[in-house]
């Protein structure tokens, strides 16, 4: 595509809007009335089709133009011409969001995203495109703030913007206001979106290049002025700060602001996101940790108790969304021990309730998938509060243990000397005293004062009865994450970071192990890998055509077989502790929607399961022995441990299957070597001579 070809767009393109806009030279300062609204709407739709209807021409050119993405020898004119044309465009759309029509600034916006297609489409000035709008998002946001008399141009000088662009688009951004900045952040998202479905390189370096310098030089010390302090009821009194004296619609466009920049964020953190692809490393450590340093700034500005926001439904969707932040961040950057700390403190603050709150609940019904987004703007009805509640609850909880894991995993030099380890104290005499003397003693802590919230305090009381309440904790727990496919598995791998006190911990007493203060026995307890298997496998009923979806998930794949790697290995390491397991039969009797088969309660139903289909494998039998309590052969008559063998030999044989007529997505020989150890020890205690 020629480089005037190119030009030629962009002048036409600016006429467009120029013409399209030319009649409402005051917009910015008039109210538009009904009429006015209906015309600008009309001329703005048509604009947005005559630009698809370009893009269309020039995607179906391109298939017999060897030109590529332009031509960048043109005349030094015809660059200049483009340099204004784009200018004015980007300065006359974004200054419609600040018209006071929803329907005005989302057109406009949804122009502005097709507008970045066009420039893709014709190959002309896509860094100067996303640079512009980065430099709006700068002005608009220290305007926003009252912050500037002149425009703050260290961002600006970054993105090679010249001092007369600046001119022309503050110009058009004097009347701009919070839902100005939440257009353009919703852009910036939609642009990154369609970015996803491009194979050129350049353009996704280019945007992240822009971003990262947008972001590292925005005034975010002054974020915290959208935290709105005292009643709104009371703005009429006086104030020390008047820019805090908001009144209630300025408010709600903060609020829809600071959704879009938390949704902006989010997005930019994804794993496998567009962040992940960037060609520059430095970029990409620019926006983590842009936004790594901006978390308490965003949990202050969206959550904070003295915020009175007057709509009470946004509460929910902004916990979900700073949530769901900090999980993303979380496992791109690696939080050092200041930083965990701060984490830690900041999630009591905001989220305690939800980590107090226990852990088993019944649920109101067995309908319990909600399409799209997990809350409704009514939370009327009874089973989307529970919904809604137990997914953050189980984000907050996943939070929660990542950091308290990841300090116990700390092993700085310092921690070496610190009193807690050269003492053999229990945890409960010496907690006043070694309260901060290392990360690892800290993460324990936490870990400690949490569980002792959800544990019966009598369940030390015999032998007996701390394996009950240790399983039913685990069930619990598993449950609380056996909806969440995003969460379920990482948790679980998560875990694994608990240092293990000893296998076979159920079948020794307590006086074994030392006194009830004993922290890591507990916790080793609690979250056994072996019974967090055991109680896995019980909530898909035992289905390995579940497991097989699992593992075949774009979205699970990957870290579903890693979790049965470990699980497996465990589970052939300590093969006593895993048929020895004295789980309770109301472990498995609860429903759950992730199986395929209807789990039938009769004393057939483990025939009648579908996973008892096996044609490779050996379904469990019962040997000779089977009357003699002192023999193995007597305990595989465990319920749990015969229904868990079947469905992993199912799995081994539906993965060997369909690995050998090329239909697995990846190679499965890794997971099949380890259940056919499995299976190998499973023969060998099912042997009619076993004693």
């Amino acid at each position: 595509m020629s480089g005037s070809r190119s030009s030629d767009g962009l002048s036409r393109l600016c006429a467009v809007i120029d013409g399209c806009l030319r009649p409402y030279d005051e917009w910015e300062k008039i109210a538009l009335t009904k009429d006015k609204e209906r015309d600008l709407l009309i001329s703005l739709s048509q604009v947005l089709r005559e630009i698809q209807s370009w893009i269309y021409e020039f995607d179906r050119d391109s298939t017999d133009d060897d030109d590529g993405f332009g031509d960048e020898n043109g005349c030094l004119n015809s660059h200049s011409e483009d340099h204004q044309c784009l200018t004015m465009i980007v300065a006359n759309l974004v200054g419609l969001l600040a018209v006071k029509s929803h329907y005005v600034q989302h057109l406009a916006g949804n122009i502005l995203v097709v507008i970045s297609k066009f420039i893709i489409a014709s190959g002309s000035s896509w860094d100067k495109f996303i640079g512009l709008l980065c430099v709006c998002f700068e002005l608009v946001l220290s305007n926003s703030l009252s912050y500037f008399s002149a425009p703050a141009m260290s961002g600006a000088e970054k993105l090679n913007c010249d001092p007369s662009d600046v001119g022309a688009l503050q110009l058009r951004l004097k009347s701009a206001n919070w839902s100005t900045g939440a257009g353009i952040v919703r852009i910036l998202r939609c642009v990154m979106k369609c970015l996803k479905e491009e194979t050129e390189g350049g353009l996704v370096e280019a945007f992240m290049n822009s971003l990262s310098s947008c972001l590292a030089y925005l005034p975010w010390n002054l974020l915290d002025k959208i935290h709105v302090l005292g009643n709104i009821k009371d703005q009429t009194h006086s104030c020390s700060d008047t820019s805090l004296l908001m009144v209630s619609g300025e408010t709600e466009l903060r609020i829809v602001f600071l959704g879009y920049l938390v949704q902006l964020f989010c997005s930019l953190v994804e794993p496998s996101g567009l962040v992940e692809e960037a060609a520059c490393s430095q970029n990409k450590s620019v926006i983590l940790h842009t936004i790594l340093n901006l978390v308490p700034k965003i949990l202050k500005c969206c959550l904070a108790e003295d915020c009175n926001w007057s709509y009470p439904q946004i509460l929910p969707y902004f916990r979900h969304k700073t949530l769901m932040l900090l999980i993303r961040i979380s496992s791109q950057v690696h939080l050092d021990r200041i930083t965990l700390l701060l984490w830690l403190q900041l999630l009591h603050e905001y989220f305690q309730d939800l980590l107090l709150e226990p852990i088993s609940q019944p649920e109101p019904t067995q309908n319990d998938c909600l399409e799209g987004s997990p809350f409704l703007l009514s939370l009327c009805d009874l089973e989307v509060r529970y919904l809604s509640f137990r997914h953050l609850q189980g984000q907050a909880v996943f939070v929660f243990l990542r950091c308290s894991l990841s300090l116990i995993g700390l092993r700085e030099a310092s921690e070496s000397r610190c009193k807690c380890r050269m003492s053999n104290s229990s945890l409960m005499s010496d907690i006043g005293k070694f309260e901060d003397c290392c990360a690892s003693r800290r993460g324990f802590l936490e870990l400690h004062g949490w569980l002792q919230g959800h544990l019966p305090s009598n369940m030390f009381a015999d032998q007996k009865k701390h394996v009950e309440e240790c399983i039913a904790f685990a069930a619990s727990f598993i449950e609380l994450f056996i909806h969440e496919d995003d969460m379920l598995f990482e948790v679980l791998l998560l875990l694994f970071s608990i240092p293990s006190f000893e296998r076979r911990i159920f079948k020794e007493g307590l006086a074994s192990q030392g006194s009830k203060d004993n922290m890591l026995f507990h916790v080793s307890n609690l979250f056994n890998p072996i019974l967090l298997f055991h109680i896995f496998l019980a909530e898909l009923q035992y289905d390995h055509q579940v497991l097989l979806d699992c593992l075949i998930s774009n979205d699970t794949g990957i870290r579903c077989a890693e979790y049965l790697l470990r699980s497996l290995r465990a589970v052939c390491d300590s093969w006593d502790l895993f048929w020895e397991l004295p789980m309770e039969q109301k472990v498995v009797c609860q429903e759950t929607h992730k199986r395929r088969k209807v789990f039938v309660e009769s004393p057939n139903a483990y025939e009648e399961s579908s996973s008892m289909s096996m044609q490779g494998g050996t379904a469990p039998e019962e040997c000779k022995n089977d009357h003699d309590p002192g023999s193995k052969c007597y305990r595989l008559k465990s319920l749990q441990f015969a229904k868990a063998t079947t469905c992993l030999l199912s799995l081994k044989d539906a993965l060997k299957k369909l690995h050998r007529r090329n239909l697995f997505p990846y190679n499965p020989e890794v997971l099949l070597r380890r259940l056919s150890r499995f299976q190998e020890l499973y023969d060998d205690c099912t042997q009619p001579s076993c004693t």
